[in-house]
């Protein structure tokens, strides 16, 4: 999102999971990257020429945990980068956030 300036996150976990899926759900935050080269020339990379670059020239730097009453946010710059890890609960699951975006 090329006008994107803000990104928050406000995370609502299923309360009606087993303890077991509650722990492994709790892994499906955020995970946010610092890139070693600037992205905003690569937006439009085939899959995969993106996922080369990724895998190259970025670091991890935080995961927030998909916990209730947790908000997290970001600031779009040129060397940052987010991402969920995939979702496996069972068929059913839905991962439930309310996503802001502060577009300029």
């Amino acid at each position: 999102a090329g006008n994107k300036l803000l990104t928050l996150m406000l995370y609502f976990p299923d309360k009606n999971l087993s303890e077991k899926d509650k722990i492994n759900e709790k892994k499906f935050g955020t995970t946010f990257y610092k890139l070693k080269k600037k992205s905003d020339k690569n937006r439009h990379l085939s899959l995969s020429e993106r996922e080369e670059f990724l895998n190259s020239y970025r670091e991890k730097s935080f995961r927030s945990d998909f916990v209730e009453n947790t908000l997290v946010g970001f600031i779009k710059n040129d060397v940052s980068w987010h991402s969920v890890e995939p979702v496996v609960i069972n068929n059913d699951y839905i991962r439930r956030s309310i996503n802001i975006n502060f577009i300029y």
